[in-house]
């Protein structure tokens, strides 16, 4: 197997500023079909715009296009065709909701504010 050219990654959405209290590192774990994977998230604000990174371990990394609508944020993986639905937990100090895979099945999944 052989290459010509440069890699070709796609590049970074850009998506709208978010709110402050979505900033910032989040760690979590997807559970599909039955194997816990740890993930963090990373969303960032610079003046207008927002950009977000899923971390899976080992260190492959996924863009995120961010979308917020209230209190709700949708994060999606373009490039994987899988997205995460997430909301403030009410109790307060982490975000809860679902991973979406591409073939809409859902995984109930919680972040709490990464340690770093």
């Amino acid at each position: 197997m052989t290459r010509s050219g440069d890699a070709r990654i796609p590049a970074e959405p850009k998506s709208k500023s978010v709110d402050a209290r979505f900033a910032g590192d989040w760690s979590g774990a997807l559970d599909p079909e039955g194997r816990i994977l740890p993930v963090r998230i990373s969303l960032r604000n610079d003046g207008r715009n927002s950009s977000g990174r899923l971390v899976l371990e080992g260190g492959v990394a996924f863009p995120l296009a961010i979308t917020q609508s209230g209190d709700k944020l949708l994060l999606e993986m373009v490039s994987a065709g899988e997205s995460i639905s997430l909301a403030p937990d009410p109790a307060g100090g982490a975000l809860i909701g679902a991973y979406i895979s591409k073939d809409g099945a859902k995984s109930p999944l919680i972040f709490k504010r990464a340690l770093l």
